[in-house]
């Protein structure tokens, strides 16, 4: 049902929201998009970070921070949402990865519909980049594709926030565990071919394991 897609999707709004500010809150050693597109060096200090418990690989410029924090999810349910960031102390760029697991209570929902609310969550998180204008919105999806990964179905998305934030974004569900991997950047650079250079490859380098 549409009402309950809108509460899921508020629902993992909130994850996304409490899991992005307390990585960056707990990063020692901050890195952007933009940072690594604008260091030479930052090509040979990509490594591959692998995730046991989250059972994902990403290849990354430096070293993840990584956050458990519970979060209500659905009737009540409490679930530990895991978010690993290496961002910027300003959330307008930054490369992010959480993982989490959907309550028993959405097993019968079909994948499309639950990717649906993934998708319409992530875009009403990334409100929080808008400048403190009054009214918010969320974020525009201005792009979106089917993929898959493996056995995992999910969606590549670009949203825009006005004239303040550009993101880029794989989201994906396997089983009842869901993926965000996220390149959030300013809006400026969209056009910047090395910094979408340095997203894509931090996109396409996640791997279900």
């Amino acid at each position: 049902m549409i009402v309950e897609r809108e509460m899921l999707a508020k629902i993992l709004a909130s994850i996304f929201i409490v899991s992005l500010f307390v990585g960056l809150v707990a990063c020692g050693d901050p890195t952007s998009v933009a940072a690594v597109a604008q260091n030479p060096s930052s090509s040979s200090n990509w490594q591959d970070y692998k995730s046991a418990t989250g059972r994902f690989t990403v290849t990354i410029p430096g070293t993840f921070n990584e956050v458990v924090a519970p979060s209500k999810m659905g009737s009540g349910t409490v679930a530990d949402v895991h978010s690993f960031n290496l961002a910027t102390t300003d959330v307008t760029n930054g490369f992010t990865v959480n993982y989490f697991d959907l309550p028993a209570e959405y097993a019968s929902a079909p994948s499309a519909k639950l990717l649906d609310s993934l998708r319409d969550g992530l875009a009403t998180s990334l409100q929080i980049q808008q400048p403190n204008q009054g009214a918010v919105t969320s974020s525009k999806v201005t792009s979106e594709k089917q993929i898959t990964l493996g056995s995992a179905t999910g969606r590549e998305l670009e949203m825009e926030n006005g004239t303040s934030t550009y993101a880029r974004a794989k989201i994906f569900l396997q089983g009842m565990r869901a993926y965000h991997v996220v390149a959030i950047m300013q809006a400026k650079d969209k056009g910047n071919a090395t910094i979408q250079g340095y997203a894509q490859r931090f996109l396409d380098s996640f791997v279900i394991n």
